[in-house]
């Protein structure tokens, strides 16, 4: 299936969204699938950032074994501040 996922922070470099193929129905296939994505586009940097991000639907923050909603998400990189 095809996410549209809303690059927010650092993956803003790709865009406002971005099309990622998936094979699997979870959150966590979706992480596997953006990484794969990036490496195939010589992203190495942002693929090592995906380990550390976290997908929403809305306001809501997925967890990686739930299944991917119906709906366009949002990665959310991490954030320093302070």
């Amino acid at each position: 299936m095809q996410i549209e996922l809303a690059c927010l922070g650092i993956f803003r470099e790709l865009g406002d969204h971005v099309v990622v193929d998936v094979q699997g129905a979870t959150v966590h296939d979706l992480r596997v699938a953006l990484k794969s994505h990036l490496l195939t586009h010589n992203e190495a940097g942002l693929a090592a950032v995906v380990e550390r991000s976290v997908f929403a639907a809305g306001d809501t923050l997925l967890h990686d074994g739930d299944p991917i909603p119906e709906q366009t998400l949002a990665i959310l990189p991490p954030v320093a501040g302070g």
